[in-house]
């Protein structure tokens, strides 16, 4: 299970259209995805003079949404952290949303194919956030060599797309309690197949790419749980209520384990 925070605007806007949009890092209220992940390895591809230097220039965050992009949407391991509900949930006023990874997956592969009735190429990834910087550094060192030393003729390509994903991983460890899972595509414009529907939209950064990432399949679902914030003013029967309004009568809601607490 992991879990996405947000707002009761948010929450509501979810469960009625069974939707996550995936959006663009370099839109995000943290100026550092992406780029401090990138500058690590950046640093670490120096001390490889045999490999191509366009490697750098390919994965650079430069060049997103100019050759290609990344959009992600957050989640949670943990549906109940308190820095969480702060920073994503109205501070502790919203939801947490519990949504089964595999579910998810399997049901954007079924949309897609839907919508275009032929073969689906690409697939959203999810990945555990990388916290610890020493185990970062000694994972791309390990890419690096296992790349370099591929008699593929495009075996410099290939690294460069590896190596922008371990960017997509990368956070600093004061975020650590954040347990962060990150769903994300990267689709480039010179890779056919990378057949993801992108559209653009206002935000509070510009305008900005977004991938609707549909979490239901006819009447199958994604969304197994909701945990009500500890500030919320909503009670378990209006959120079953609510629910069952829109099909989800069979998820389970339950209550912060802050409520009457936080203050």
């Amino acid at each position: 299970m992991i879990y996405h925070y947000c707002s009761e605007t948010v929450f509501r806007q979810i469960i009625e259209n069974k939707i996550i949009w995936l959006s663009d890092i370099t839109n995000m209220n943290d100026e550092g995805e992406y780029r401090d992940g990138f500058k690590i390895i950046r640093d670490i591809l120096s001390e490889y003079p045999d490999v191509d230097e366009k490697t750098t220039t390919k994965m650079s965050p430069d060049n997103i949404n100019n050759t290609f992009k990344v959009l992600i949407a957050c989640f949670s391991q943990r549906g109940d952290i308190l820095s969480q509900w702060r920073a994503y949930a109205d501070d502790g006023k919203g939801f947490s949303i519990g949504f089964d990874l595999e579910m998810v997956k399997q049901h954007n592969m079924f949309n897609r194919y839907l919508e275009k009735m032929e073969p689906i190429t690409s697939k959203i990834d999810f990945i555990s956030v990388s916290y610890e910087l020493s185990i970062f550094e000694k994972e791309v060192h390990q890419l690096i060599k296992s790349y370099k030393n591929s008699k593929s003729p495009i075996r410099f390509k290939l690294l460069a797309r590896a190596l922008m994903y371990m960017a997509i991983r990368y956070k600093d460890n004061f975020f650590t309690e954040e347990q962060e899972i990150r769903g994300f595509i990267a689709p480039e414009d010179a890779i056919k197949g990378d057949d993801f529907k992108i559209e653009v939209r206002e935000c509070n950064y510009g305008k900005t790419h977004y991938h609707q990432l549909k979490t239901s399949f006819n009447d199958i679902h994604a969304i197994k749980e909701i945990i009500i914030g500890p500030k919320s003013k909503y009670n378990v029967d209006d959120i079953r209520s609510l629910l069952k309004c829109h099909g989800l009568s069979s998820v389970t809601v339950n209550v912060s384990n802050g409520t009457g607490k936080y203050r």
